[in-house]
């Protein structure tokens, strides 16, 4: 079971130990202490499952050097060697080392991936180096981590004093003006912190593969636990123990485990208080292993366990049921305690207060006329299943639920609801548990949405609380656990709001302890999407209602009927197989994902996947990046995930992008969904990796139109409902017979149900009411009290609908009757009327620069509202948008046009919510205004806000857009592009690889060299001579033969490739000579992979240069004359000194995307030619037939193209990257120092 257990130590010269000879210790290694010229040697310990050398970042070279070509036994001692060279003092620290216990419940490779994730955010983030060492001791895993105690310099090692910096990065000091330090390696706060970063992690890997059991770095005091901890033994004193001989940890631990058993037997109550910071249900088998890690007799366990079950914190919320016919217990009981059951309870009357809140129901023309315009804007109508859910979100309940199965529609729903709402005057915001999840409500149904915790930090300040005209929609869910959604639903029904919540219990779970969702359902009732509208095939719909409905094995078995399932022998070859279907889908641009569940597997499928683009040229050229994980290769075109919200900037842990420009530590990305790249620092922001693959938990609420999973043994219902449900159109699963044995293991894996459960769900049971009854009556609840909260908030309900009631019959009684006050007048009145109203205004025209300008200053309006950030960045903005931008007279007009109608008072008190038709801003108003005010709201609003907030200044005459160079007239009509020539003529003729000569290549080629090595050390067993018997075997296969022809003629006569070992006389061999022949039966067997190998290389070399023939057989055009000027233009613009006449002549040069288009398609047709990068072209070029054929004029000219092209595109990127900050300045200053700009 796991334990915490994290300890730390300072190894110094002062006790006489060694930091080399500690470190041999832990890395079961041999190491040399130089200081001393001994050998230390602890290779035949044993016990070392596996160890690393880790550097922070930016390590000096002369240490990462080291760290990237050596093992991390060698780097160790290098690395310790070093410091015990540079602490001259004879009582100087050496190192810290850091013990931790792992969790039994995971397996090596988790652990492993445990520990790196601990070291990259505790240690290698602070720049401190970390050596370790997995010692995977039965029943006792942990590692052991030596980490340095001074920073890294270019020299060697820096003071172990370092100076505290402030958010300015300047020094801090104290009172007398002196710098305050600090110790580098850590104060002892931080290491308070590091204990509690260690439980948070091993938590949430337990939770990650599929344990519900936790550990608390808090002691028992903390926890409110009278016991005492347990005594770390270690394997000696284990060893000790077992051979009956007297060890001091062993008697500790011994003397603990009694301590705890006396307190339990004073308070059995402290057994449920410590299995309840675990589980929030568990049985009778928990209470015994509780107390079993007590030191008792076997009658004091039994007296203990009796007593736990009488107690009265015990409350049984599920009982025991028997088969009729046998008697036997068909299902165990289910036990919880008052506390958890209390915490559950309120979060039941949280929800129970939202429900019986009645909020006004939206019109059902309201609702028609939603659909209408959702079927106009996207071209599809909401099926009867949709409308009838959002008829039922709109309705009066303050708090209503959406079960949907994973394709059912949810987000569309979701979509036509907060439309619906809006209008009827509600602010809609929305909440999940991950950043992505937001994202995607963000994105899919326009909902204003942040992560769970960043709602509660929020309101935690005072800042965005919710009112009673909040909606709060809650995505997937059925992630939330109970105490959290016990806080979010207290805060929302204090505060009148109206709640939704969206999810599917069966898909991934909470990691903390409840089942919130379904206790929500539970209570409130639910709306269901059943149909499946997702998937194209209906076979497919089925399998995923059957996993929605809890049948996961029918799921599953539906996919094995269909042969989804791709079998390989070796878990290499199902991810070969898995690339290589991919490729295609990937290369064409179609809307593909790559997903598996552990961290370890979608790390070598990336690897995989960047490997198999590199070979088809699909990617630049690698550029080094150092990312969080570790060092990375990034390339233009590479697919990134961001692993770090960064709100900002819409990046949320889960978002991936494609990088469009690679330099060292350095990348601009286009995230999906964005129009515009960010760049990526890595010195200032480096959370991100390859995104060609995922992890399912990533992927939930995605939707692709095929998808590749990669099967573990990790699986469960919840993972493979989410894996079988992100496809449209197919799914293809890949699996390995080292990780299933048997198609029946992978179904039983995959269909095992992991769903957590709540007490909420038991609450018609007998013991639930009474254990809430007396918690009332303990606590001073009264049921008067409730019902006269009840009454009092229904009085003011009611007090309210009548005020709105009464209002409504005033316009009733009094309408404005505008046909009969016309029929009063004369005809000539009437006349003078209609000739009014064909003079009113109609609504203006909103130009493109004036749109633009009002969607940047409405969403950094609406940053600043949601965000809390300071106003200067908006009135900023404001100030650009009103004085200096190109569109500053247009801007000013629009909005002068728009006072005139509403009036500025009436726009600004109305607010920045869209109005309805009711509002009193559009009383009196035309149709034609009503429904131009209600589309263009947020950009009439916010054009009117900036100009109340700024200063209007006198626009100068360079405001009007200067000419890009001289002779170039200000109003200028671009010719038409005329058709340009051929630059260099395809080649039809290049001939194909001579089958002898390719046959050759494939032998010869560098990726044979493993297979030969292994081959030569095989052969070094049989012949004398094994470099010449391997030449001889390359041989045949280049000259034709078969693997089955070789290894038959090895089987008949071994020394037709050489000589064999030892001797034979009379046709006996001897000794030597037999022991030789013994290895006759691998080298055949090898002699196959050796052919294998030839043949795949061949097959790869062909289909290479089928490739470079196809390519090269297109001609390539030259520029047209216009493009040509265009790039002339570009460079003279380069040129330019920094300023606003550049800045204006880049964005005039910029508006030709005709010429921009066609020098982007010149390279790209360079690209597929000759590969990508200047250099790969050039060398290209020169040995291009064409080329090489043309007169020497016609070589200078492609020569001059081919360099103002390659000259002019990193041009382009840098103007365009200056213009887009030119304008938006919003952006100049708010992310340096998160590590993105855009």
């Amino acid at each position: 079971m796991a334990i915490y257990h994290l300890s730390a130590q300072i190894i110094g010269k002062g006790a006489g130990r060694s930091a080399v000879a500690a470190a041999a210790y832990r890395h079961c290694a041999k190491m040399e202490r130089e200081e001393t010229a001994e050998e230390i040697d602890y290779s035949r310990k044993g016990g070392n499952a596996h160890s690393e050398f880790v550097v922070p970042e930016g390590a000096p070279t002369w240490i990462a050097r080291v760290a990237q070509s050596h093992t991390a036994a060698e780097a160790s001692a290098f690395f310790w060697n070093a410091v015990e060279q540079a602490e001259a003092r004879k009582d100087a620290q050496l190192m810290r080392e850091i013990v931790l216990a792992l969790p039994n419940e995971l397996t090596q490779e988790q652990n492993i991936t445990l520990v790196r994730d601990f070291v990259a955010q505790e240690l290698s983030a602070h720049g401190i180096v970390a050596d370790w060492a997995y010692h995977d001791m039965p029943n006792n895993p942990h590692v052991h981590v030596m980490t340095s105690l001074r920073p890294l310099t270019d020299d060697g090692f820096g003071p172990k004093r370092v100076a505290v910096l402030g958010e300015d990065g300047a020094p801090l000091r104290v009172s007398d003006g002196k710098i305050r330090y600090t110790q580098f390696s850590g104060s002892p706060e931080r290491l308070i912190e590091m204990r509690e970063a260690w439980a948070q992690i091993q938590n949430h890997h337990l939770a990650k593969h599929g344990h519900d059991i936790r550990v608390d770095h808090r002691s028992f005091e903390e926890m409110g636990i009278d016991a005492v901890p347990s005594t770390h033994r270690g394997p000696a004193a284990d060893n000790m123990d077992a051979r009956g001989e007297p060890s001091e940890l062993a008697e500790k631990a011994r003397t603990a485990a009694r301590q705890n058993y006396e307190l339990f037997a004073d308070d059995p109550a402290l057994v449920l208080k410590k299995i309840t910071t675990q589980k929030a249900v568990f049985t009778r088998h928990d209470i015994a292993r509780e107390i079993h890690k007590s030191e008792c007799s076997p009658e004091e366990f039994q007296a203990l366990f009796y007593r736990v079950g009488a107690h009265e914190e015990l409350v049984p919320v599920a009982a025991p049921s028997f088969d009729p016919f046998t008697g036997d217990e068909t299902s165990e009981a289910l036990f919880s305690t008052r506390s958890m059951v209390v915490l559950e309870h309120r979060m039941v009357q949280n929800i129970q207060r939202l429900a019986t809140k009645q909020t006004w129901a939206a019109p059902a023309n309201v609702v028609d006329r939603a659909f209408e315009s959702f079927e106009v804007k996207r071209g599809f109508a909401l099926t009867d299943q949709q409308k009838m859910v959002v008829r039922h979100l709109t309705g009066e309940a303050g708090a209503a639920a959406l079960v949907g199965y994973a394709g059912a529609g949810k987000s569309t729903a979701i979509h036509t609801t907060r439309t619906v709402l809006q209008q009827q005057g509600y602010t809609v915001v929305g909440g999940a548990l991950a950043g992505i999840a937001a994202d995607n409500l963000r994105s899919e149904a326009g909902v204003e949405s942040r992560t769970l915790a960043s709602w509660e930090h929020q309101w935690g300040r005072g800042n965005m609380l919710p009112d009673a005209k909040t909606v709060f929609i809650m995505d997937e869910a059925g992630m939330v656990s109970s105490d959290q959604m016990e806080r979010i639903t207290g805060r929302l029904a204090e505060a009148g709001a109206k709640m939704i919540v969206l999810g599917d219990a069966r898909q991934l779970q909470p990691i903390q302890a409840g089942a919130a969702f379904r206790a929500f359902v539970d209570v409130t009732g639910y709306a269901e999407l059943d149909t499946v509208v997702r998937q194209s095939e209906r076979w497919m719909r089925e399998a995923a209602v059957a996993f929605g409905s809890g049948d996961a094995e029918a799921g599953v078995a539906a996919y094995v009927d269909q042969d989804k399932f791709a079998w390989s022998e070796t878990s290499e070859e199902a991810r070969a197989a898995l690339i290589a279907e991919w490729m295609p889908h990937h290369r064409a641009g179609a809307d593909v994902t790559i997903m598996a569940h552990r961290n370890k597997d979608v790390l070598a499928l990336n690897a995989d996947a960047r490997s198999a683009l590199q070979d088809a040229r699909a990617l630049g050229e690698d550029t080094p990046f150092t990312a969080e994980r570790g060092a990375r290769s990034f390339a233009e075109g590479d697919r990134i995930l961001f692993l770090k919200n960064e709100r900002s900037l819409n990046v949320f842990n889960g978002s991936t992008g494609t990088v469009s420009s690679a330099e060292p530590n350095r990348l601009e990305v286009i995230v999906d969904g964005h129009l515009d790249p960010i760049v990526v620092r890595a010195h200032e922001y480096n959370h991100l990796d390859h995104g060609y693959a995922r992890t399912i938990h990533k992927e939930q609420g995605n939707t692709v139109d095929r998808s590749f999973v990669y099967l573990s043994p990790t699986m469960d219902a919840q993972l493979s409902y989410v894996a079988l449900t992100r496809h449209r159109e197919d799914v293809t699963l890949y699996v390995s017979r080292e990780d299933f044995r048997s198609q029946g293991e992978m179904v039983e894996k995959m269909a095992q149900d992991r769903l957590q459960d709540s007490t909420a769900l038991y609450r018609s049971t007998v013991d639930y009411k009474d254990a809430i009854q007396g918690f009332a009556e303990r606590r001073g609840y009264p049921t008067t009290r409730i019902v006269v909260e009840f009454v009092r908030s229904n009085l003011a309900y009611l007090r309210e609908r009548l005020e709105r009631l009464a209002q409504h019959f005033d316009r009733v009684e009094r309408p404005v009757d505008r046909r009969s006050s016309h029929l009063s007048l004369g005809s000539d009145a009437q006349a003078a009327v209609r000739l009014h109203q064909a003079q009113r205004p109609l609504p203006p025209q909103i130009p493109h620069r004036v749109h633009q300008a009002g969607r940047r200053l409405g969403r950094d309006l609406q940053a600043q509202a949601t965000a809390g950030r300071a106003v200067r960045r908006f009135k900023r903005r404001a100030h650009y948008e009103l004085n200096v931008s190109d569109g500053a007279k247009e801007l000013r007009d629009f909005n002068k046009s728009v006072r005139a109608q509403f009036g500025e008072e009436a726009i600004l008190h109305h607010g920045s919510h869209a109005p309805t038709s009711e509002s009193v801003l559009l009383r009196g108003q035309s149709s034609e205004w009503q429904s131009f005010a209600q589309e263009n709201w947020q950009t009439l609003f916010a054009a009117q806000w900036a100009e109340h907030k700024t200063t209007l200044q006198p626009l100068k005459a360079q405001d009007v857009r200067a000419p890009l160079l001289p002779d170039t007239p200000t109003e200028k009509v671009r010719p038409p592009m005329s058709d340009p020539k051929i630059l260099i003529e395809g080649v039809r003729d290049m001939p194909a690889i001579a089958p002898e000569r390719l046959r050759v290549q494939a032998a010869q080629h560098p990726s044979m060299e493993p297979v030969i090595a292994t081959a030569k050390d095989i052969a070094g067993r049989i012949y004398v001579q094994p470099d010449r018997a391997v030449e001889r075997l390359v041989d045949r296969f280049q000259r034709g033969q078969t693997a089955d022809t070789v290894s038959e003629a090895l089987f008949r006569e071994p020394a037709t490739l050489g000589d064999v070992k030892g001797t034979s006389r009379l046709g006996i061999a001897n000794a030597e000579q037999r022991e030789a022949l013994k290895h006759i039966p691998a080298f055949i067997q090898h002699t196959s992979k050796v052919g294998a190998a030839i043949d795949q290389t061949e097959g790869q070399i062909k289909s290479r240069h089928d490739q470079t023939r196809a390519a090269i057989a297109v001609p390539i055009r030259d520029l047209s004359p216009e493009a040509q000027r265009f790039v002339e233009d570009v460079k003279s613009v380069d040129k330019m000194p920094n300023g606003d006449e550049k800045l204006r002549a880049s964005s005039e040069l910029l508006k030709n995307g005709a010429a921009l288009n066609e020098v982007s398609q010149f390279q790209q047709s360079l690209n597929d030619r000759y590969g990508r990068g200047r250099a790969t072209i050039e060398a290209g070029r020169a040995v291009d037939p064409a080329f090489q054929r043309m007169k020497p004029a016609e070589k200078a000219t492609v020569m001059t193209r081919l360099d103002g092209v390659a000259t002019a595109l990193p041009a382009i990127k840098k103007l365009q990257t200056q213009v887009q900050q030119h304008e938006r300045s919003r952006d100049l200053g708010k992310a340096s120092g998160r590590g993105i700009e855009r």
